[in-house]
């Protein structure tokens, strides 16, 4: 009995089955056409190596194998290797651009072969995995529809006017704007339904408080509206709902709270800001320190301001001395007698001048006088008798100094009644800042005499806090900002103002207080040499 080999049928790598066949069961009738492909065979248990057996080729085949046969010491037959048919130089043609691309399956069957996979196995490479896209797809255009601007203005054409039209609306600043629709919402009239739950959508909004199971919402459906019915007139645009405005209640505590009153917007604008400064914050980090740019600064510009004073008289300030105690006494007592400037209601003797001098001149404070040099003799150098005192400023401690107020300090100036406003007291004031406080720039303009040692080092004390009592008119306002902006120029800030001290003169007296502090670094732990 002879077996008739099955016709070969390509099948697909990952649709093959890799079993063994009974070459009984897998003969073909002759009445089957050659192109069908043989009914799956049955599956049968292995069979020992010395049995007759059919073993799998290439192209899952069966090979029959002699009875007698030797074992074979592998699983799979050795077959003898398969030539690789390289193309012939009449087979290579050039590649044709002008199709799509794609194998033409009706070619195959019209060269006479009548391979049905040829198609499938042009798709797969040797070891039946599929291959990528051919490279003459690349040249492929790319899909387009034709018809996308006739759609689109069919589209458009089907819509309602105001959709396609703009409307003048008025915008926060009531200024007139154009914009599509307005803001308003857009509900076409197809989105009608016809039917609900098989009613009219009128009856059925009717008949809907009324059904089972109850609303959850405490909202009353019989004096609602359904949506269908806000249309305004043919329009595809619902009207709008009437929004109570919401307001937030003060009265609670959670609403106190800062960022509460902001409006949406407000607050999306807010977070916006912090996200950018952040933002920025980080590429500025990232970025570093960016080179500041050169600027071409003129010539002229180098030059320094001159900030010196420039008094109306020819003075020059010095040191105080025991033939200034007259001049100084009678310059007192014409504010004590005269003016709200001085808290004495009698004039001062010499002696009580001369005694408070000398405390602070003991004490290591200053005092300095302004002197007019016009009434200067020429033939003596330093004849104080005979100088004229204009004005005079003095510091003294504002309590013992062996309190806690050991570093604060009272400052007393007086200019002479015939040379008021003619920069006498700014000069005064100038030199006492540059003796007491290193970190103070000296404005100049002056001279600055000092025969003898006192003062020619500065001052011998540490001073902080230099404070200045000033009486003032309590009708004149006027004189209450001159005296702040001339103690202002100076790097002294008004303290206090304290109303209606005093009564002198008829007057009600107001006191200013003006602080100096200097750069001084004061220890604070620290406790007087002599404490209280």
């Amino acid at each position: 009995m002879t077996t008739t080999s099955p016709t070969p049928c390509f099948i697909p790598p990952h649709l093959r089955k890799r079993t063994t066949t009974d070459p009984a069961t897998s003969a073909k009738s002759p009445a089957s056409s050659s192109l069908e492909p043989p009914a799956p065979a049955p599956k049968s248990p292995p069979s020992p190596p010395s049995s007759p057996e059919l073993v799998l080729g290439a192209w899952d085949e069966p090979v029959p194998v002699a009875a007698n046969a030797p074992p074979r010491n592998s699983k799979w037959p050795k077959q003898p290797p398969r030539r690789t048919p390289w193309p012939k130089n009449r087979d290579m043609r050039p590649v044709d651009h002008s199709s799509d691309g794609g194998v033409d399956c009706w070619e195959n069957f019209s060269n006479g072969n009548s391979d049905p996979d040829r198609d499938v196995k042009q798709l797969i490479d040797w070891e039946g995995k599929w291959l990528p896209a051919p490279e003459q797809w690349n040249d492929r255009n790319g899909f387009t529809d034709r018809h996308f601007r006739d759609n689109i203005e069919a589209w458009i054409n089907s819509t309602h006017k105001e959709c396609t039209e703009f409307i003048i609306v008025e915008d926060a600043a009531n200024l007139p704007t154009k914009e599509f629709g307005a803001g308003r919402e857009l509900a076409p009239r197809f989105w009608i339904p016809v039917r609900i739950d098989g009613s009219a959508p009128q009856q059925f909004w009717e008949s809907l408080p009324t059904r089972a199971p109850k609303p959850l919402s405490e909202v009353d459906l019989a004096e609602a509206q359904p949506w269908w019915d806000t249309y305004p007139d043919a329009t595809p645009y619902l009207s709008p709902l009437d929004v109570p405005e919401a307001r937030v209640d003060a009265r609670e505590e959670e609403n106190r709270r800062p960022g509460v009153s902001l409006s949406s917007i407000e607050t999306g604008e807010k977070i916006k800001r912090a996200k950018q400064a952040r933002i920025d914050r980080i590429m500025a980090k990232r970025n570093g320190p960016s080179p500041a740019p050169k600027v071409e600064v003129p010539p002229e510009a180098l030059i320094v301001p001159d900030i010196s004073l420039r008094p109306k008289v020819n003075i020059y300030l010095r040191p105080v001395s025991p033939t200034d105690v007259a001049q100084i006494t009678d310059i007192y007592n014409y504010y004590v007698t005269n003016t709200i400037k001085a808290n004495e209601f009698n004039a001062r003797s010499h002696t009580h001048i001369a005694g408070r001098i000398n405390d602070i001149i003991n004490c290591g404070l200053p005092w300095i006088v302004a002197v007019d040099k016009a009434l200067q003799p020429a033939n003596h150098l330093f004849n104080f008798v005979h100088e004229k005192i204009v004005g005079f400023v003095s510091l003294d401690d504002h309590c013992d100094p062996g309190s806690m107020y050991r570093f604060t300090y009272e400052m007393e100036m007086f200019v002479h009644p015939g040379y008021l406003n003619k920069g006498v007291g700014k000069c005064l004031l100038d030199r006492l800042l540059s003796i007491v406080n290193t970190g103070y720039t000296a404005k100049r303009g002056y001279e600055w005499r000092c025969p003898g040692e006192y003062l020619r080092n500065d001052a011998g004390r540490v001073i902080k806090t230099i404070n200045v009592t000033v009486p003032l008119d309590h009708d004149n306002v006027d004189e209450i900002k001159w005296v702040t902006a001339f103690f202002r120029a100076f790097d002294f800030r008004k303290s206090g103002h304290l109303m209606k001290m005093a009564y002198k003169l008829g007057k009600t007296v107001d006191v200013c207080i003006y602080q100096h502090h200097t750069t001084e670094e004061i220890n604070s732990n620290a406790i007087p040499q002599r404490p209280l």
